[in-house]
């Protein structure tokens, strides 16, 4: 019985392993000939990033993206694989008719205003509005991008799976650095997404002292997207 135990965890280990390596391979031919995420600092430079992924050696990591990738677990691989991975997923993710995902879109059309709010100093300085801030700002156009990009099976995967990777061993640690308190509004968002409800709901939702920090609610979906893309 133990000579069985034995067997069966070196076939686990080298399944999981097999895994990884396999989707490595796929990782590290895409990311030869794909744009870096720190080339982007436009909303033109995300189409431009995107648009670096149709190309052949990119179609199998595209094939795969999607899905949670043992790698995050390899503390040599996990550097590589959520610097092109999570971007991806951010910020080119595809519904099922192969348009782009609502919150996706979302980040595009507004990421001049969202890369100018983003910094470390910036998440750690409004730590402590946090409740407020997502109690009283999400506005109409950020919910409704979240229901649609949620009811689309391919945009909700892929939340799904940003929100699985970053609890990984290799991830988490530094998902909590990055995110901190912001961490518990993208638990939020991906509460919506697992159990399939697709709204958001938060109290006190009307007031009027949403106005003064309307553009941070604005852009926070993405501001969170782009911390996650950040990570490394």
């Amino acid at each position: 019985m133990k000579i069985l135990s034995i067997f069966g965890l070196a076939i686990l280990a080298k399944s999981v392993l097999g895994d990884c390596t396999a989707d490595y391979s796929k990782y590290e031919s895409c990311d030869a000939k794909a744009k870096k995420y720190d080339t982007i600092s436009t909303g033109k430079d995300i189409e431009e990033f995107c648009k670096s992924f149709e190309v052949d050696e990119c179609k199998d990591f595209v094939s795969i993206a999607t899905e949670v990738t043992e790698c995050l677990n390899d503390k040599d691989k996990v550097q590589k694989v959520a610097a092109i991975q999570f971007p991806y997923l951010a910020f080119c993710a595809k519904k099922e008719d192969k348009k782009s995902c609502p919150v996706s879109s979302y980040i595009q059309d507004n990421f001049d205003t969202v890369n100018q709010l983003y910094g470390r100093s910036f998440v750690d300085s409004i730590t402590s509005k946090v409740t407020n801030t997502v109690q009283g700002m999400i506005t109409k156009k950020i919910k409704e991008a979240v229901k649609d990009d949620c009811k689309d099976s391919a945009c909700n995967k892929r939340m799904i799976t940003l929100g699985k990777s970053i609890k990984k061993d290799g991830v988490s640690s530094y998902a909590d650095e990055v995110l901190g308190s912001t961490k518990s509004f993208f638990d939020e968002i991906y509460k919506v997404y697992e159990d399939g409800t697709c709204e958001l709901h938060f109290e006190g939702e009307e007031e009027s002292g949403a106005n003064q920090l309307q553009i941070i609610t604005f852009s926070f979906i993405g501001m969170i997207l782009l911390s996650i893309a950040r990570l490394f």
